[in-house]
């Protein structure tokens, strides 16, 4: 069974996520507030508006739990059309190689080279609420990782406020790298062939740098597989619906538990 908690603070999107969630997921029931104290995991959307809470409860009992946010690539934003990612027992999807490439393919998104020039560093902000409800502060790591950064280089740092008005496509234009903590950001900077300084915690781990010292030589790996696994762990509301999207999560759970 899968709790899918309908909170009364936006609560349209949540009805409209966890509604979806549960037609296509065997044994799902939607509740309205908070779940009830069981050993039965527990879906979450988003950082705040009472979920946050959920997860705090979660992490202290060790409850299983499925964290929803916006998709990798074409995010729903809390719109019925649009994808939306899952994690389980954390919020960033887990690399899974040999993913089938369809899902990656349709979205038909570019991947340019890796770009081996640049000038400036753009520090990427968090929303000073992510992960909160898992034991994370933002604040702390802000402050930390810009005041590293520039002890470490001399080039220019160019700082992005979570909700830049400024097309991020002006921010990476001769950039060097891009620092932040877990943010999606670090995926399109991937994509565009800018290396990415983040968290082990980041879905962009995997091809990403985990080491500020590295900020001169930073790696710059192979990324079709990654972006063939992110693919297959965003979904639209319709692909919940259908099943779709419990389908390829069973590969995640079994990742978890492995």
């Amino acid at each position: 069974m899968l709790w899918c908690p309908i909170l009364p603070e936006r609560r349209a999107k949540f009805e409209m996520i966890m509604h979806s969630l549960a037609a296509g997921w065997p044994g799902a029931k939607c509740i309205y507030g908070e779940p009830p104290d069981d050993a039965n995991p527990v879906a979450c959307y988003g950082q705040v508006w009472g979920s946050e809470k959920i997860l705090q409860r979660a992490c202290l009992t060790r409850r299983e739990f499925w964290h929803i946010d916006n998709g990798f690539w074409h995010p729903g934003r809390g719109n019925p059309h649009g994808f939306y990612r899952f994690a389980m027992n954390g919020m960033s999807a887990r690399f899974l190689p040999e993913s089938p490439r369809e899902r990656f393919d349709a979205l038909q998104v570019t991947l340019k080279p890796w770009r081996r020039s640049g000038r400036h560093i753009l520090l990427a902000l968090p929303g000073l609420e992510y992960g909160s409800g898992i034991g994370l502060s933002m604040p702390y790591w802000i402050q930390e990782t810009e005041a590293r950064l520039r002890k470490l280089t001399e080039r220019p740092i160019r700082i992005r406020e979570r909700k830049s008005e400024v097309p991020l496509a002006l921010d990476l234009q001769d950039c060097w790298a891009v620092v932040t903590h877990s943010s999606n950001i670090a995926v399109d900077a991937v994509c565009a062939g800018i290396p990415v300084f983040v968290s082990t915690l980041s879905m962009a781990a995997p091809v990403g740098n985990l080491d500020l010292l590295d900020l001169e030589q930073p790696a710059r790996p192979e990324r079709i597989e990654w972006c063939r696994s992110l693919a297959c762990q965003q979904f639209t509301a319709s692909e919940m619906r259908d099943g779709t999207a419990y389908r390829f999560l069973t590969r995640v759970e079994h990742a978890a538990h492995s």
